[in-house]
């Protein structure tokens, strides 16, 4: 994967007269193509307490005109109660998929309790669970909504594996596999992730995956898969998508300041991290690179990827609970990606004879 251009500047900032009660920007989902349009599902960081007052919106945009984004809808907004005592006070990464068994849309999002964080115990999000809602307009056209709650398909409890921690699940991406679906969800590895406002190195953000015959579930996280280790540092909100028929690339941040990617044979082993160098296109209104929400081939033999970022540079690489410096930005990436021949042989060939690795 080679970045080729980016956008010269934000596509929907602060300025954005659609983004006018929006204070803190746009983090987290996935962008569709739908009868001509690009319908992306991103979360709002719109209010106090930050990043707890969150809702989930739609934006929209036509194939022909990608850079001209408008918004369409609040699809569902979170309470922003800060006692810790409701489940659905903060929401986040909205994303849609269409399970053509129903003829519907499917909408998941992560809900998170909130409560101010003491000195040992992260509490601005925490106990995230995985809600499903469908849309209650049939086929491909009730994309926009509106979407009813189904309930939860996924938490955290005696079924978590070891490395999910006090965030509990906080994104989930299913995509579909052989009769059924895979999922990467994700969560953290340390229960008491700082002291003061200094966080541990210890603390790893990962992601594994879970399994089930249709996205109603029952999910089953496959535990003996798990953590899936594409790194070891910081993985959320990956994005599953298929290049061909036996090749998936998994697009996620990875709070490393490059483009992130990992690729696989069959959906169940990953490669480790590939990073994209901006080769000096790296646009201004680009701070600090977060989530991607796209990979979109396109009639030249590129891709789009749509990436939120904030628009104000970090002075320190930190993990400070007051991560958003600046406005959280949406922006257009543009890259070409060449598929090595000889390495997705040599990878089918290898994973074919039963290992592990």
């Amino acid at each position: 994967m080679r970045l080729t251009d980016a956008s010269p500047e934000a596509l929907v900032d602060a300025k954005h007269p659609d983004a006018h009660d929006n204070s803190y920007g746009l983090e987290g989902g996935l962008c569709v193509e739908q009868d001509g349009q690009r319908w992306l599902f991103v979360a709002e960081v719109f209010g106090e307490p930050k990043v707890v007052r969150t809702r989930l919106a739609l934006w929209q945009a036509s194939v022909g005109e990608p850079d001209a984004w408008t918004r369409v809808a609040t699809l569902r907004e979170g309470s922003g109660d800060y006692t810790g005592n409701d489940p659905l006070a903060s929401i986040w990464a909205p994303i849609p998929v269409y399970d053509a068994s129903l003829d519907r849309w499917s909408l998941f999002f992560v809900a998170y309790r909130a409560a101010p964080d003491t000195e040992s115990l992260a509490r601005r999000n925490f106990h995230g669970r995985i809600h499903r809602m469908l849309s209650e307009v049939p086929g491909r056209a009730g994309i926009a909504g509106p979407y009813t709650d189904h309930g939860v398909v996924l938490e955290p409890g005696e079924a978590s594996d070891w490395w999910e921690g006090v965030q509990g699940v906080d994104s989930f991406y299913p995509w579909p596999h052989g009769e059924g679906w895979l999922a990467f969800y994700g969560s953290n590895s340390h229960h008491f992730p700082w002291e003061g406002k200094s966080r541990p190195t210890t603390r790893w953000y990962g992601c594994g995956l879970a399994a089930a015959e249709s996205l109603a579930g029952p999910w089953q996280r496959l535990s003996e898969w798990n953590p899936v280790l594409l790194n070891s540092r910081f993985i959320e909100n990956p994005l599953v998508f298929r290049l061909r028929e036996d090749v998936w690339v998994v697009l996620y941040d990875s709070s490393n300041q490059l483009l992130s990617y990992a690729w696989s044979v069959d959906g169940l082993h990953w490669s480790k991290e590939i990073t994209v160098d901006w080769d000096g296109k790296r646009p201004a209104w680009l701070g600090w690179l977060r989530t991607p929400l796209s990979l979109f081939p396109e009639a030249d033999g590129t891709w789009t990827i749509y990436v939120t970022a904030f628009n104000a540079r970090r002075l320190e690489p930190n993990l400070d609970p007051e991560y958003h410096y600046g406005f959280g930005s949406l922006g257009r990436l543009s890259v070409r990606i060449e598929i090595d021949e000889a390495a997705v042989a040599a990878a089918k060939n290898y994973f074919g004879a039963g290992s592990r690795d």
